[in-house]
């Protein structure tokens, strides 16, 4: 094949490193996954878990917003907070008008990123919200983690008249009191929901993560995620555009 001459070390060499780049860089047969999962923490503190699932989990890292997370690596992204996204930025550069709000002018708090099973049904999900609250405002401002637990689930998220029923299983806090981790129950007429949620709050800002399930599937689901919301840390804060004031 090579007029009976055997092909250069050199061009070995060079196929040879092609040949691992391809199959290291496109992680074929997962041997990436494979190799960064025999040091999952030094491949989580260098986010190469970005890239490549490192024990089943990918890593979110909202630089512009100020927080990282790790969820399950065969999640994906909700495509329509991009298009509500991409939809706000074209009003904001349109010369029209801006359509009239229906809940008085108040702009809705919504997830800056979520994630889910492809073709789910939305109630299995991990989310987060980024949003201004009062200048000084500390979680340790609504009492310990389960007094904070109740106040948040009585006034925010089973508020009387929604129709909701809460119940707080479980509060605590990190040694130093920067997150409050929450696990509860919400359950309605239609759906009954597992939840785990953690806050932390930044440069006047409220940041919370929150991995929602389907009661059903809890206990087949709950190590996975607890872990994606155990791993929610805030880096740095920027202003945003989202609204929130019930706290």
């Amino acid at each position: 094949m090579w007029g009976g001459n055997l092909p250069s070390r050199r061009r070995l060499f060079y196929s040879g490193v092609t040949g691992l780049a391809v199959t290291l860089g496109g992680n074929l047969g997962g041997v990436t996954s494979g190799l960064l999962g025999l040091n999952p923490e030094a491949s989580r503190q260098l986010k190469l878990d970005t890239l490549f699932p490192v024990k089943g989990f990918k890593r979110c890292i909202e630089s512009g917003q100020g927080f990282e997370f790790i969820y399950p690596a065969e999640w994906l992204g909700d495509q329509r907070l991009l298009y509500r996204a991409v939809e706000r930025a074209e009003q904001s550069r349109s010369l029209d008008l801006p359509p009239i709000r229906r809940n008085g002018g108040r702009n809705r708090t919504e997830p800056i990123v979520a994630f889910g099973p492809a073709a789910g049904s939305g109630e299995l999900n991990v989310s987060v919200v980024v949003a201004p609250i009062a200048p000084g405002f500390r979680l340790q401002s609504l009492g310990s983690p389960v007094e904070a637990g109740q106040k948040i689930l009585d006034n925010v998220i089973a508020r009387e008249g929604s129709g909701k029923t809460a119940d707080l299983l479980k509060a605590d806090a990190t040694p130093e009191g920067k997150y409050y981790t929450l696990e509860y129950t919400v359950r309605t007429s239609e759906w009954y929901r597992h939840n785990v949620s953690v806050y932390a709050t930044q440069n006047d800002q409220l940041y919370s993560i929150n991995v929602m399930c389907p009661e059903a599937e809890w206990e087949r689901r709950k190590e996975q995620l607890r872990t994606t919301a155990a791993s929610f840390r805030v880096t740095k804060s920027l202003p945003v555009n989202t609204f929130a004031e019930r706290l």
